[in-house]
């Protein structure tokens, strides 16, 4: 809003310096104000231009980071369904392994514990599958949180396109409800 502002603030300027060297011309038939009014409009047209191009663009990249934040979402139910069935999976090693403990084991388990019990029960270390495993379940927990850092920066530069003072912020849209949270 600050560039519109400044545009509109050089436009009055412009006209000023218009009516003046008028006026002047009029009653001196001088013309040394002519320039002014000239530079100023010229400047006033240009800033208004960029003014208006800022906006379109950033109203572009808002509509892009939507998409890229539905994406996100996407990407982090993907990454946290596929932990969860590893997690599964690996908890059903557990179970054959040791089922005095098969209900505790499936009450516990979460793709963040795997580790916790690859150390808690160091005999299933040597079995190269579920150390494989383990690394797979860590990986996508990675990825997950790594996702959700991302949605964040994301949101971050959603919010602050909608306060940007230097562009018409009614034209850039807000959040819409489907992609919120």
């Amino acid at each position: 809003m600050f560039t519109g502002a400044l545009s509109l603030l050089m436009a009055v300027c412009g006209t000023f310096c218009f009516w003046r060297y008028f006026m002047l011309k009029k009653a001196y038939g001088e013309t040394d104000w002519a320039g002014g009014g000239i530079a100023f409009s010229v400047a006033t047209f240009i800033l208004f231009v960029v003014f208006v191009f800022g906006t379109m663009v950033q109203y572009a990249y808002q509509r892009s980071d939507f998409e890229e934040l539905r994406k996100i979402r996407a990407s982090e139910v993907i990454y946290k369904d596929k932990a969860e069935s590893l997690t599964k999976q690996f908890a059903g090693y557990l179970a054959e392994a040791y089922p005095q403990h098969e209900r505790d084991i499936f009450k516990k388990i979460s793709p963040d514990k795997v580790s916790f019990y690859m150390v808690k029960y160091p005999q299933l270390q040597t079995s190269q599958t579920l150390t494989a495993l383990v690394a797979e379940i860590s990986k996508l927990q990675g990825d997950y949180y790594g996702q959700q850092l991302k949605a964040q920066e994301t949101l971050k530069n959603i919010r602050f396109r909608q306060v940007n003072p230097w562009f018409v912020n009614a034209v850039i849209p807000a959040l819409p409800p489907d992609i919120r949270n």
